[in-house]
């Protein structure tokens, strides 16, 4: 399934592929292969976290186990200096500083080794990467969403 937004004018705002991939089709009445009610359901659940997403104040940026962007938002554009579609399925890696870059993949492996909602490099200073190689501090929380696919991290 594939879920694009639109304002006002025709601008593409996002485009969010596949989320519910893999999720059961039990409607909350128990009934199975009720199909039409749990997709119903399903479409209004990701189009309300998609909404939730878009509308933060912060930038928000979803990585799936291998750190590939799957999701991101407008603050997340404008902060990074990119679009959507330049992000979609590149690296995390792309959006950290190279002097940071080997102790991040070490960081984000032990991250997934345990998964829990935290703040990153909690007492030092962090910085990210935008699009023109400019480097800006940023405060990172990090929060594992568990899936049958596996984990995310927003």
């Amino acid at each position: 399934m594939e879920y694009t937004r639109k304002e006002k004018g025709g601008k593409k705002l996002s485009k969010v592929t596949n989320l519910n991939k893999g999720m059961s089709t039990r409607s909350h009445t128990g009934h199975e292969n009720n199909a039409l009610y749990s997709t119903s359901l399903i479409n209004n659940l990701e189009e309300r976290f998609h909404l939730a997403v878009e509308s933060a104040p912060n930038a928000m940026i979803m990585v799936d186990q291998d750190g590939k962007i799957i999701l991101l938002n407008s603050q997340a554009e404008r902060y990074f200096g990119y679009t959507r579609d330049e992000l979609i399925g590149k690296s995390i890696d792309c959006l950290v500083p190279s002097r940071f870059s080997t102790g991040h993949r070490e960081y984000r492996a032990a991250f997934l080794a345990e998964p829990q909602t935290r703040d990153m490099g909690v007492g030092r200073d962090l910085y990210a990467l935008r699009k023109d190689n400019s480097e800006f501090p940023v405060e990172i929380g990090l929060a594992p969403i568990k899936t049958q696919e596996g984990v995310y991290v927003l």
